[in-house]
C-alpha cells in the first residue's frame, strides 16, 4: 500500500479554510487521508467518507485521492 503525505487542502467542506475546504494540520503529515478525514469529520459515517473518496469527491492538492493515499 502506498502512503502519501497530507500536506494540502482536503476540498467538499466548508471549514474556513481559503478556499471553502479543510486545511490539514502540520500533525497529519505522512497519514492517510482516510484517517486524516475520520478526525476532522468524527460524526460523519465511515461508509460515507470511503464512499466520498472513491468517487474522486475528495482532492488532495487539486488532484482526486484514495482511501489508502
Amino acid at each position: 500500500m502506498r502512503r502519501s503525505p497530507v500536506s494540502g487542502t482536503l476540498t467538499g467542506v466548508t471549514d474556513g479554510a481559503p478556499d471553502g475546504g479543510l486545511q490539514a494540520q502540520r500533525n497529519d503529515h505522512g497519514r492517510r487521508v482516510d484517517r486524516v478525514l475520520r478526525r476532522m469529520l468524527p460524526s460523519a459515517p465511515l461508509s460515507l467518507l470511503y464512499r466520498l473518496l472513491r468517487t474522486g469527491a475528495v482532492r488532495l492538492n487539486g488532484a482526486r485521492t484514495t482511501p489508502g493515499a
